[in-house]
């Protein structure tokens, strides 16, 4: 092992370490899992050299010496031996560089470039595309240069003996930046932090693991980049796993096999990949450790693998701090923590109340290169668990950021809000509470500067506080005047060190007050208004929606425009009608719960209003009525005008791709040959975040890590808007995807069951006209197909035993509008074919449930939550009768979605992707249930209600959240659905023909993944 002390620069570590250990093998690769090749410290020293002046002859700026200022180049590419070659090559010529992630898009990659000031790139050639993009956006000032071949840098070259043109001093290195990585910051930007080469020698010495090696993290991870170091140092060989394989418990097993490591780094989703793999777990006990970080491990997991003798260890740092803490060698057991012996005296375990403690880093930590506080320290927000036997050892619980899960499954934040409302001169203290609830509320307790003043003073004096901290959090976490519980001068309450609220003891101690607030909000069904005109009403509804919206132009909010088009949601509604209700007469009548749903303009809404004062009556258009007039309004269509365009292969454009089901498709896409493109058109400000969701939803299903580098390449995530013409995006872009593309898969809908069909018109239907006009514009002589999903909802109602895979009639939709639009779709779909000969095809899906690989089936939806009672009350109901019910997994659905739409048949037709097979609630899932390890008692629909209505606290029981629609569904006789007919789609679709039916083995994993992941 190399002596640190001796040491000050990466490149310095590279000459030391060839110049002790000048056999060593340092680095192994293989790109196909078979063939590997090994390099020793002296080939890793004679490459640097040999590709650091290779670029030194294409930088169009390099320093002479470490007097000339420091300079940045970016690389971006997969870890591979080129890209860990250009990292040293960089570093041996004195130039700072800045790691860039695979994963981003154009405005982030220029974000980067101008926080940094940074002008030249280094690529691989996958990623050329989209920094031509970004150079675009920097106005050309970005030089981008192809990263050398890894032939060249392996292979001896006629100047490999002639000296670099420049001289560079590690002792004046030493305290500069070495290079750059960066993390995800607040705004969704990428936030650049620099790493000096003394911290990061520092922050190398902290480990200790002189040991063979594989790795699975990335180099632009700070993780997987102190691994490949930490090989330098020990002299010791690591291995990466291939860049080009998809990453797969098999491929990953492989790589094990072929090595035999004593220590692997990766994350804790490779190690539960390898977990499921047979095989994988005897190689893992054979290692000495199994190291992971980026992320907690699941107990669940952690604890099956170690009493299979798999040797967890964690290492536990941060981008902006290094490593800091390690895995505990006493008995605590494998999920504890303690300090690293060189960090011990620069850490600080601030107190958060009970025995949580929150990790504070000093100035003093050689690994620091960043702080958020005036003292130059750094608080990391992470939240920590002491042992109650050993005060040094350390448990991660999870962040400091308060956030609370509402009922709507929303996550809300309300710190900003709440230090904004304290800032006030009238309020001690501000703490907002609502878990598990539809709407937040706010404790304030009074200070002494509201002496002598009533609690409504009080509140009229806070207000613009609060509309100040509203303006700083998402809509359905604000705080409205009526929400606001105003406590007394000198209230009593628990406080941290520095004098703030203990939450979890603020909230306890003031519960009656809180559930009290709720319960006066449930009884608030009757008006207690006064009698006002209506252009007072249209006035009230104009502000009080505005104000929900916060919008900036209330212009925008016309009589006739529909709330929900504006981005009104189910929790703004909620507040809305709560205003109404305090503020209008309505003659003793309730407002339904749903009346912003039903009425969603202010057209609409002031009409109704107005009828309750008068008494008159409304004559409205049925809903038959409704579609009608819509179905005609989009059923004028532009007329096909080819011009001779062709291209070569398929080129698909993807709507609603970033939830469970559009990730799934997408995935299926990019694994066809025959896709080059697939344009993900997705509700997003910009590009970055447009791939970040397109990113993020592929990475929740845990489909990102499966797809290779080429295939990734594939995606254009593009922001847009569909009620737009040209669908939100420039004209420019429209025009480059209108003449490539092949076919639409149309999957994004709002899955909204309160709104009214009129609600989904603006981004939905119309959205879907856009679309059919968009495959009619095509210049191709062959239209791109539209492939439209639709719903089983749209012929739930059909009177009879099994529905035909044709166009329903509209009775036979269920009464709601989620129904009645994608019913309205189906039918302009039919129209659109009549007309103009596109093949436009209505895919009407059934119900879906998790995927075949991890049984990732949604823990909030209905059925889930039904068995999450198995946990939280001890039972189950049974069906009378029982129910045969049709599931088909998410990824099963994806592909026959896929295959169906990218069949050659031009056929205009209903096809239903739905299980051809059934299963029994009562005679099937409930036995599987219990063999998945689930104890519980079956009982009678009744017993089950007064069960599950026992506990009424949503955090001990989740259930009681959908209690309602439990009542409805199992408080009489279960309606049997009809069967859906699938003949037609097993011809065109063989994911159809070949998919299983739901068995115990696929519940098991349904069952794994709720208890382990999500309950």
């Amino acid at each position: 092992m190399t002596d640190f002390a001796a040491i000050r620069t990466i490149d310095e570590l590279v000459r030391k370490t060839a110049e002790d250990s000048p056999e060593a093998t340092i680095l192994t690769y293989s790109s196909n899992g078979v063939d590997f090749t090994s390099y020793t410290s002296t080939d890793l020293d004679v490459m640097t050299h040999r590709t650091a002046l290779a670029y030194s002859k294409v930088l169009p700026t390099i320093r002479k010496s470490s007097d000339d200022a420091s300079t940045v180049v970016a690389i971006l590419g997969a870890t591979n031996v080129e890209y860990i070659m250009t990292y040293l090559a960089l570093q041996r010529l004195g130039l700072t560089v800045l790691f860039l992630s695979t994963r981003l898009a154009a405005p982030a990659y220029l974000h980067l470039f101008q926080k940094t000031n940074c002008s030249v790139v280094l690529a691989q050639p996958a990623y050329l595309s989209v920094l031509e993009q970004t150079k675009e956006l920097k106005n050309g000032e970005l030089q981008i240069i192809p990263m050398l071949e890894p032939t060249y840098i392996t292979s001896a070259q006629a100047d490999d003996s002639h000296p670099l043109p420049c001289e560079i001093d590690p002792a004046k290195e030493n305290d500069k930046i070495g290079w750059i990585i960066h993390s995800s910051g607040s705004t969704g930007l990428p936030k650049p932090i620099g790493h000096y080469q003394r911290s990061t020698i520092a922050g190398l010495s902290a480990w200790d693991l002189p040991c063979k090696a594989f790795v699975t993290l990335p180099l632009f991870h700070t993780f997987g980049l102190y691994t490949f170091l930490n090989a330098l140092h020990s002299a010791m060989p690591v291995c990466f796993f291939s860049a080009d394989l998809p990453v797969t418990g098999q491929n990953l097993l492989q790589f094990l096999k072929a090595q035999q490591p004593e220590v692997m780094f990766t994350v804790p989703y490779l190690i539960k990949l390898l977990s499921e793999t047979d095989g994988a777990v005897d190689e893992m006990r054979k290692m000495r450790e199994v190291v992971y970080g980026g992320a907690p491990c699941p107990e669940s997991l952690g604890d099956q693998l170690t009493a299979e003798g798999v040797k967890l260890a964690n290492y536990f740092g941060s981008t902006e701090a290094g490593f800091t803490l390690m895995y505990s060698r006493g008995n605590e057991g494998w999920n504890w923590l303690v300090p690293l012996p060189q960090a011990v005296p620069h850490l600080v375990w601030e107190h958060e109340g009970g025995n949580l403690y929150q990790k504070i880093v000093l100035p003093t930590w050689r690994g620091l290169v960043t702080s958020n506080r005036e003292d130059g320290s750094y608080a990391s927000g992470d939240l920590f668990l002491r042992h109650p036997e050993n005060p040094n050892a350390y448990k991660y619980i999870g962040r400091k950021d308060d956030t609370m899960a509402m009922m709507n499954g929303e996550k809300a934040n309300p710190i900003p809000l709440e230090n904004a409302v304290r800032r006030n001169k009238l309020v001690d203290e501000a703490v907002a509470f609502g878990q598990g609830k539809a709407t937040l509320g706010m404790m304030v307790v009074a200070s002494v500067h509201s002496k002598g003043m009533t609690n409504e003073q009080i509140i009229d004096g806070i207000m613009e506080s609060v509309e100040e901290g509203n303006a700083l959090v998402p809509a359905y976490a604000r705080i409205y005047r009526d929400a606001i519980i105003v406590k007394p001068i000198g209230t009593e309450f628990r406080k941290t060190d520095k004098g703030t609220a203990i939450r979890a003891a603020f909230i306890r101690s003031f519960t009656p007050d809180i559930e009290a607030f709720y319960e006066n909000l449930e009884k608030a069904e009757v008006s207690n208004g006064k009698n006002m005109t209506e252009s007072e009403i249209r006035q009230l509804i104009r502000e009080t929606v505005a104000h929900s919206l916060q919008l900036k132009d209330s212009s925008v909010l016309e009589d006739s425009t529909d709330f929900f088009s504006l981005g009104l949601d189910s929790l703004m509604a909620i507040s809305i009608r709560r205003k109404l209700v305090a503020e209008v007469n309505t003659n003793g009548k309730t407002l339904s719960a749903n009346i912003v749903f039903d009425k969603p303009n202010i057209d609409a809404l002031a009409t109704y209003l107005v009828s309750l004062q008068t008494g008159a009556e409304i004559k409205q258009q049925s809903i038959d009525e409704v579609m009608s007039a819509l179905i005609e309004k989009y059923s004028t269509f532009t007329t096909h005008r080819p011009s001779g365009v062709t291209v070569d292969g398929e080129y698909i454009v993807l709507t609603g791709a970033t939830g469970s089901m559009g990730a799934h498709i997408l995935s299926t896409l990019l694994h066809r040959a025959d896709v080059k493109k697939v344009y993900c058109l997705v509700r997003a400000s910009d590009l970055d975040n447009a791939a970040s969701r397109i990113n993020s939803a592929l990475s929740r299903a845990h489909l990102l890590e499966l797809l290779s580098e080429e295939q990734k390449a594939k995606i254009l995530a593009l922001p847009s808007d569909l009620s737009d013409e040209h669908l939100g995006v420039p004209l420019r872009t429209y025009n480059t995807i209108l003449s490539h593309t092949t076919a639409v898969i149309h999957n994004a809908w709002s899955v909204n069951f309160n709104m009214d069909v009129t609600s989904f018109e603006t981004q939905h239907i119309r959205g879907s006209w856009n679309l059919i006009n968009f495959c009619l514009s095509s210049p191709q002589a062959r239209i791109p197909t539209f492939n439209f999903i639709s719903s089983v909802s749209t012929a739930m109602a059909r009177p009879a035993k099994t529905v035909p895979e044709t166009l329903p009639e509209f009775s036979h939709a269920m009464p709601m509008g989620y129904a009645h639009s994608k019913m309205v779709g189906e039918y302009i779909c039919a129209a659109a074919a009549e007309k103009t000969g596109i093949t436009a095809r209505v895919l009407r899906v059934g119900q879906i449930v998790g995927d075949t690989i991890h049984g990732m089936w949604n823990a909030t939806e209905a059925i889930p939550l039904t068995v999450q009672a198995a946990l939280t009350v001890g039972a189950l109901p049974i069906v009378p009768g029982d129910e045969e019910v049709s599931w088909l997994p998410v990824d099963a659905t994806a592909s026959t979605v896929v295959d169906l739409s990218m069949q050659e048949k031009q056929d205009s037709r209903v096809f239903h992707v739905c299980q051809p097979g059934l299963i029994k609630w009562n005679a099937d899932f409930l036995p599987a249930l219990k063999k998945a390890g689930l104890q519980f008692e079956a009982v009678d629909q009744a017993e089950w209600l007064k069960r599950l209505e026992s506990e009424q606290d949503p955090e001990k029981n989740p259930p009681i959240k959908l209690l309602d629609f439990f009542k409805g569904r199992y408080g009489g006789g279960v309606s049997m659905e009809p069967y859906f007919e699938t003949k037609v789609s097993q011809e065109y679709s063989k994911s159809l023909r070949e998919v299983k039916n739901i068995d115990d083995e696929l519940v098991a994993k349904f069952v794994k993944y709720w208890t382990e992941e999500c309950w």
